[in-house]
């Protein structure tokens, strides 16, 4: 499934992964979606068999922050209202726009699974995330 839907919908970015926690250990796929309206049908697809979500945002981008609340958070409980989401802060090697505060009171209000910033630049907290 993954190499049709990447294939058919432009998937920016498929990274197969495991998640480990103390002695559990689970294969599993990160797929990062076109933001696009015009790939909100095709988006559904993947949420369908989500076990989690990630849920970015850019502390130096105010808009993505946002969409957070207006766009993505709707979409995901729309298809999967069960499924937890972590909502993750990134590029917090910035100067950031949205402070950890704000993210933390962010992910409080939404009833997020967990909270985390990090930065694909100095890699602070990518460990947590992969």
């Amino acid at each position: 499934m993954i190499f049709y839907i990447s294939q058919f919908y432009r998937i920016k970015w498929v990274h197969e992964t495991s998640f480990t926690d103390n002695s559990l250990s689970l294969p599993g796929v990160i797929i990062d979606c076109l933001e696009e309206d015009e790939y909100k049908i095709i988006r559904s697809l993947v949420y369908k068999n989500a076990k989690v979500f990630l849920v970015c945002y850019s502390v130096e981008d105010e808009l993505s922050f946002f969409h957070v609340v207006n766009k993505w958070i709707p979409e995901i409980t729309k298809h999967q209202p069960r499924v937890p989401f972590i909502l993750v802060g990134t590029k917090c090697d910035l100067p950031p726009k949205i402070t950890s505060r704000e993210g933390h009171e962010l992910a409080d209000k939404l009833e997020a699974s967990g909270f985390i910033e990090c930065s694909s630049k100095d890699g602070s907290g990518d460990s947590l995330l992969v």
